[in-house]
């Protein structure tokens, strides 16, 4: 996967297929001994998941942008006596094999390891530092998710529902607003997304775009979630289908929800309400939960 990687970032840097490009990094042993120490090293380890906040971009090759695509990225500390301190071969590491996080997780630290590379500059320490441990607090368990959230006391009734449609439309898992008190007293609200770490640079922006907020909130959650599955229901026989949320508990059915959408459009071709046609789509799904799965 890492090889792969690092080749098809090559390709699109050269505007050539694949099959074409010809990397003499590729084939060079450090390349390679890096590549395999690494992937024997997390084996021996029994790493499970490798997170990787923003990694320091100097002027570096053209594929190691390319390669760091959808990951945070900062200014090196020392420009002009490290320009290459994430080489192509890194960052394809660090991109195939982890995952991008907006801050160091929480852990209970195991072990740390450091290596140094060949140049010693006088500004800025030539080392990657690795560190081993096991998630504690939101980290511990659950799917791992960004929170991002600012306080506006400035923004439009009216224009709330937007910037939360906005939000959603940009990739949010969920968006939402909370009454609060500001300073002084002044009613305001907080605006809430929650997406994949991947996401946050387009939710963040859309934050700026759509509210009047001048600075955003971010920090790391954990979201623990029932296995679930999705099966129609038909309210009459040759009638329109809902679709209905089973969410599944060591292997047994606890929750059953129609989709509310399919809910009021199945409302609208029997001419019906839409409270009619929820209850009676709610009581067919509550039968899902006696069904063996």
């Amino acid at each position: 996967a890492v090889l792969s990687r690092l080749g098809d970032a090559e390709a699109r840097v050269h505007g050539v297929p694949v099959a074409e490009v010809q990397l003499e990094e590729l084939g060079a042993d450090d390349t390679l001994v890096d590549v395999v120490g690494v992937a024997a090293a997390l084996d021996a380890l029994d790493v499970g998941t490798i997170a990787v906040p923003a990694v320091p971009l100097g002027r570096g090759a053209r594929a190691t942008l390319e390669l760091l695509r959808g990951f945070d990225v900062r200014p090196p500390q020392a420009p002009d006596e490290l320009p290459e301190p994430v080489t192509p071969t890194g960052a394809a590491i660090l991109t195939a094999l982890g995952e991008p996080v907006p801050e160091m997780p929480e852990m209970r630290l195991e072990a740390v390891g450091v290596g140094a590379g060949a140049r010693d500059p006088a500004g800025v320490a030539n080392v990657v530092r690795v560190l081993l441990g096991t998630p504690t607090g939101a980290a511990a368990g659950g799917r791992r998710l960004v929170v991002v959230e600012a306080n506006v006391d400035d923004l439009s009734p009216e224009l709330v529902p937007d910037a939360i449609e906005a939000l959603l439309q940009t990739g949010a898992l969920d968006a939402w607003s909370t009454p609060i008190v500001m300073k002084r007293g002044r009613p305001a609200l907080t605006i809430s997304a929650l997406c994949e770490p991947e996401d946050l640079a387009a939710v963040r922006r859309a934050f700026f775009e759509h509210t009047t907020t001048l600075g955003v909130r971010v920090h790391g959650v954990a979201r623990p979630e029932l296995e679930r599955r999705v099966v129609e229901v038909e309210l009459a026989e040759g009638g329109p289908a809902v679709r209905v949320k089973v969410a599944y508990l060591d292997g047994r059915a606890v929750s059953a929800k129609p989709e509310h959408d399919d809910v009021v459009e199945a409302a609208r071709k029997l001419d019906r309400s839409v409270r009619a046609v929820h209850e009676a789509a709610s009581a067919l799904a509550h039968r899902l939960l006696e069904e063996p799965r």
